[in-house]
């Protein structure tokens, strides 16, 4: 079952989509507790030469580990159901 469901695509795009609505909800939480909704100290600190690569590669890794695990869940639990 784990091959058949890496093999569609509408799993792929499911799992970019979760991971970009991962991305945006956790910075979005990270800016509120954080930084207080302060937009411009959030963009200051992160937005440097030493942070920003580790800050792109973190967000990246997140998202791709929270859109794969949920999607693949999702086409689980409708395969299963499906049997």
């Amino acid at each position: 079952m784990f091959k058949k469901i890496l093999s569609l695509k509408t799993f792929w795009i499911s799992v970019v989509i979760f991971a970009i609505a991962f991305i945006l909800l956790f910075n979005l939480v990270r800016i509120l507790f954080e930084f207080k909704f302060n937009f411009s100290e959030y963009f200051a600190f992160y937005f440097t030469e030493q942070r920003l690569s580790s800050f792109i590669v973190a967000n990246l890794i997140g998202g791709f580990i929270y859109g794969f695990l949920t999607a693949y869940y999702r086409f689980w639990k409708h395969f299963k159901v499906g049997k």
